[in-house]
């Protein structure tokens, strides 16, 4: 053989790799009967060899919804395969399960979805084989099925990836470890506050974080506390109450942990679509924002690089003088090298005890789909006037619902702005949203939304999910109102 053609050779050759010798690039933490865990490699969550349907397994990535590892693979990596199923295995705290339990199984490649299975319990295993040649990320997910959430354990057995190079791609991964658990470090130096002339501005502490930035305008006040993910954290009338949730108990190190659970409050957005969701980036949740002051009344919230979701929020938020509102926009940035589907999920987290009733634009005519109201029964408890809907949050509302009890909303509304009501106050959240051009890009999202139980009420809009070319920004502005 040629020299030449033995040069061709290596260069069209290609390694196998062993899946669980290759660091993740991230892994969300699950729940277990015995607390938050990781995935583990090589053995079920008890320790024991893996095995779907009776069939044991040496090698394999074991863990329990919601099961989230992600790969960033650079273009590195040529094919990926596996046996996909749920462990078989029962841990002596299962309850009995007369009705099986569901996984779902998802892969996703660069953000799409390119596998979907549904896999009972003590079904054979499934082959997976995933073309990734000229890919960037791969996330392997177990995702929540109907029953039997005790035995939600899924795994992937005999994982293995094809490599253009096998010392090369090691190092990209080590690399790109070493990437995210640096970007959740990142400590951005917060200014002082500035000298405004229409403006109170002060930076302080607020509730165990050292650089909040208080701000008031004669009419309102609210906090801003870039430290914790860049959040509105208080907004009230002048002299009146926080209409904002406050934190959950949480520890500052679990913070970034990915699939933490935590109860946390304040202002911020989740990305579209729902595969971004749980479990969520703690880079963009959670983590220390930078702050900027580009103008009087302006703020520019900016968050590290979750290089998982491949975005990066901004948040503007601007207040005027002597008006009782603030405007918000809201911006995902792609930083993808390929086109990125997402959108934004706006969430405003309010006080459900001091809320009196939740009140909804009527349905705009012809809607592409059709109100939700969950549960459907309540419905009945809506009442109309003129063009708005209205549901008085009872006590006896509270008391039907019961300690976990939630209802859900979503609608396409004939106005762009959905209220709370509180004693004497009434908070406005309008967005924009034009209907003749989103609504083909909406997806299952409704653009207004409200999710209540009695830790909070969610006062949420939803802009259009769209291919985000890559270094290109999309964004959902809206406007808050509080009105005696």
């Amino acid at each position: 053989m040629s020299t030449a053609l033995i040069a061709s050779s290596s260069l069209l050759a290609s390694a196998t790799l062993d899946l669980t010798e290759v660091p993740w690039t991230d892994a969300a933490h699950f729940w277990t009967w015995n607390g938050r865990r990781l995935p583990a490699k090589n053995k079920n969550l008890m320790g024991n060899k893996i095995s779907i349907a009776g069939t044991k397994y040496e090698k394999g990535i074991a863990g329990h919804t919601g099961f989230s590892v992600v790969y960033n693979l650079s273009g590195e990596a040529l094919k990926f395969t596996a046996i996909a199923g749920v462990d078989d295995e029962e841990y002596k705290r299962d309850p009995e399960n007369k009705d099986g339990s569901f996984v779902k199984i998802i892969i996703l490649v660069d953000r799409k979805e390119a596998f979907r299975k549904i896999v009972a319990w003590k079904d054979k295993g499934i082959p997976v084989s995933i073309d990734l040649k000229g890919k960037q990320q791969m996330e392997l997910r177990g995702e929540y099925g109907k029953s039997g959430f005790h035995r939600q354990r899924p795994v992937f057995a005999n994982p293995e990836l094809e490599v253009k190079n096998k010392k090369s791609f090691l190092n990209t991964a080590k690399e790109w470890h070493k990437k995210i658990e640096d970007e959740k470090k990142l400590c951005p130096k917060y200014p002082p506050a500035p000298k405004w002339k229409n403006f109170k501005i002060e930076r302080k502490a607020y509730k165990g974080w050292e650089n909040a930035y208080w701000i008031s305008n004669g009419k309102i006040e609210t906090i801003i506390l870039p430290e914790f993910g860049g959040r509105i954290m208080s907004f009230k009338l002048k002299n009146g109450e926080n209409i904002l949730t406050e934190n959950g108990k949480y520890k500052k190190s679990d913070l970034m942990k990915r699939g933490g659970d935590f109860i946390n409050g304040g202002h911020f957005t989740r990305p579209q679509p729902r595969n971004y969701f749980i479990p969520c980036d703690p880079a963009l949740l959670f983590s220390k924002y930078s702050i900027e002051f580009p103008a009087e009344g302006e703020i520019l919230l900016t968050s590290p690089k979750s290089w998982m979701f491949w975005l990066q929020y901004k948040f503007i938020i601007k207040m005027s003088k002597d008006k009782p509102e603030l405007e918000i926009t809201n911006i995902n940035k792609n930083i993808a090298p390929f086109p990125n589907m997402a959108g934004i999920w706006s969430i405003t987290r309010v006080k459900s005890s001091l809320a009196t009733a939740i009140i909804m634009p009527d349905e705009m005519k012809n809607p592409p789909a059709k109100h939700i109201f969950s549960p459907s029964n309540y419905y009945t408890l809506v009442k109309k006037d003129k063009k708005w809907l209205r549901l008085d949050l009872t006590d006896k509302l509270w008391k039907s619902l019961g300690k976990k009890g939630s209802i859900g909303w979503e609608e396409y509304p004939s106005i762009n702005q959905i209220k709370v009501l509180f004693s004497g106050t009434t908070f406005i959240k309008s967005f924009d949203y034009t209907p003749s051009e989103d609504n083909e890009f909406m997806g299952k999202f409704y653009p207004a939304h409200f999710y209540v139980n009695k830790l909070f009420i969610e006062v949420e809009c939803h802009g259009p999910t769209k291919n985000i070319a890559p270094g290109k920004e999309i964004e959902l502005k809206e406007k808050w109102q509080l009105l005696k």
